[in-house]
């Protein structure tokens, strides 16, 4: 419980406010995950998530192909870099479309 209270602060993207209300406990910092989850920001949750994602899929694929060398050649922080920079422009151009929208639309 302390591990997952403690790494889900930045992966929600609230060591900023965390840092200013500075909780000490395990219990202290899950409460402020639950009352501060809203505030989360978006693309740093998503981007986090991913990643999660990814490290434990290919980890669970390449035990999958344990008889296919190359697989196991294919390193996992590389796969995650690639797909995190691919959220990153993703999300500069999404940016850069809003801009012309109404702003009935966001």
């Amino acid at each position: 419980m302390n591990v997952y209270s403690e790494q889900c602060i930045p992966l929600l993207g609230l060591s900023k406010l965390a840092r200013m209300l500075d909780p000490q406990t395990t219990i202290e910092k899950f409460v402020f995950l639950v009352e501060n989850a809203k505030l989360a920001h978006g693309p740093t949750t998503l981007i986090s998530f991913s990643a999660l994602f990814v490290l434990l899929a290919l980890r669970w694929f390449k035990s999958k192909f344990k008889n296919t060398w190359w697989i196991y050649r294919i390193p996992e922080v590389l796969v995650v870099v690639m797909v995190s920079t691919g959220q990153i422009s993703h999300f500069k151009q999404l940016k850069h479309l809003f801009i012309f929208l109404p702003s009935s639309f966001g």
